[in-house]
């Protein structure tokens, strides 16, 4: 069991303190110069300028002196911290799903939900409990054979990849629209963001970095909240309004279909990758749990702050004052920014270890594969950059595909892992997901809106699942040769030791 020790949850802590007081000085400034008659484009370029410029102090000082702390965070991060980066990059996910739907089919909001609730406190405790530093640990130590590892890595790079393009590009729009720059000028201003805030402290540093995100777009959610409460009769009016249409309304195609697109989402968003993080940095089973529990708490509060706090400014005749635009890109900026974190963290451990072999293999040139991890970060951020320069896939695209990925063959392949299936009927389910996926691409029409793109993958992951539970039945011997435990009990995982 790993437990920080009280120099370092005491840093931790003043370092939250140091974030949130900046924070809270900024929003004061930008208030003022705004009293004062300040240039607009000042006013609402410095929300997200003060994130980029707090984001860069907490990478610095979050820098990981080890492997233990680039991989892992030391399975140290408090639960508050955990459960705001886990809002965080909730957050991300429901803004850039919310924007993909508009105007076409409708979100499948109750799916998200429930997705996330699973995701909080199933399918991210338990690799945790595996264990497991990156969601390619416990694939690769469940099915170590090189044909397998190789195409669950690949699937899993492809769909992280896709998901730190769509964080990336609702950054950069987000920059582009709030202060008014070039595109270009928000690219580079994005890619500094997220390099300064998890290429020198790997999973450390996105959790704390997370943690900052939840934690800002938290308190802006709260301040404008506040106001709205001040300025209102009835400022909860709109929100129970939400609430109501949202229960009582039925899903564009009726309850049939309303149904499915709802199991869709929750299957897709539970077993997404970019859940994981701030569970895999607990320090047990247990305490991940708690962190997802919160967590789903801090983005309930944060979701219910936003639903009071946006129809009292979009609804005001002059519309949002300068400051409270500013602070709204902000709050919209730093859940993209954790997203985009998620996916290039994704890419750098897409292969993973496979956990009853790395004990032997992790000590060694340690320092060699920190650095090999950090230009691998680089490069992911640098490939972000050219495919918002080309604008395909847009953010609601690229998170969509990137859902529909991970449902069609990893979350499979998870639910096989539980059932001790062997490689072979790993390689089976995989094959029997393309196949799928190719007849359907063969004889589908254009790409369908982002929510009955899951639809289609969640007919191709139910195909890939029956195949590969039905391997063992068919061909006992191959399955037979190519089981083994999921973990061996007399290794010690260096992940988890430490004095």
């Amino acid at each position: 069991m790993v437990n920080a020790i009280p120099a370092e949850r005491e840093g931790s802590h003043g370092l939250a303190i140091f974030a949130a007081a900046a924070f809270l000085l900024g929003v004061g400034l930008i208030a003022v110069l705004e009293r004062v008659g300040a240039p607009d484009g000042l006013v609402q370029a410095l929300g997200p300028l003060l994130a980029l410029f707090e984001l860069g102090v907490i990478g610095v000082m979050t820098r990981a002196p080890t492997l233990l702390d680039f991989l892992a965070a030391r399975r140290s991060a408090p639960t508050l911290y955990g459960a705001l980066a886990f809002a965080a990059t909730a957050a991300g996910i429901g803004i850039v799903m919310a924007s993909a739907s508009a105007g076409a089919s409708p979100m499948p909001w109750r799916g998200v939900a429930v997705g996330l609730t699973i995701a909080a406190l199933i399918v991210a405790p338990g690799v945790r409990g595996a264990n497991a530093s990156a969601l390619g640990d416990v694939l690769a130590t469940g099915f170590p054979a090189a044909p397998t590892r190789v195409a669950f890595a690949l699937t899993i790079a492809a769909m992280s990849l896709l998901t730190a393009i769509a964080g990336f590009d609702l950054a950069a729009g987000t920059l582009v629209a709030a202060i008014r720059c070039s595109r270009g000028v928000a690219e580079a201003l994005v890619m500094l963001a997220v390099a300064v805030s998890i290429v020198p402290g790997g999973l450390k540093g996105l959790v704390w970095s997370d943690a900052a995100c939840g934690g800002g777009a938290l308190l802006i959610a709260a301040l404008g909240a506040a106001f709205a409460v001040a300025h209102l009769p009835a400022p909860l009016a709109p929100l129970e309004a939400a609430l109501e249409a949202g229960l009582v309304e039925p899903a564009a195609g009726g309850g049939f279909p309303a149904f499915w697109r709802d199991l869709a989402a929750a299957a897709a968003v539970a077993g997404f990758f970019a859940s994981t993080p701030p569970a895999i940095g607990a320090a047990s089973i247990g305490h991940a749990r708690r962190v997802g529990l919160e967590g789903l708490v801090f983005a309930a509060a944060g979701l219910a702050l936003a639903g009071i706090a946006l129809p009292y400014f979009e609804a005001l005749p002059a519309g949002p004052s300068r400051t409270s635009a500013g602070l709204i890109a902000a709050a919209t900026w730093l859940p993209a920014l954790a997203l985009a974190r998620a996916g290039v963290l994704g890419v750098t451990r897409s292969a993973g270890f496979d956990l009853t072999t790395v004990y032997s293999r992790l000590g060694v040139l340690a320092s060699r594969r920190i650095a090999l991890n950090r230009l691998g970060m680089l490069a992911t951020i640098a490939l972000c950059r050219s495919a918002a320069d080309a604008r395909f896939p847009d953010a609601g695209r690229a998170l969509f595909y990137a859902l529909a990925i991970g449902l069609a063959f990893i979350t499979p392949a998870l639910l096989l892992t539980m059932i001790r299936a062997g490689a072979s009927s790993a390689m089976a389910a995989f094959a029997a997901g393309l196949l799928v996926a190719a007849t359907g691409f063969a004889f589908a029409a254009p790409a369908p809106p982002g929510p009955d793109l899951l639809l289609e993958a969640l007919i191709v992951g139910a195909a890939s699942l029956a195949a590969g539970a039905a391997f063992p039945f068919v061909f006992p011997r191959a399955e037979r040769r190519t089981r083994r435990p999921i973990a061996d009990p007399f290794v010690d995982i260096p992940l988890d030791v430490v004095d």
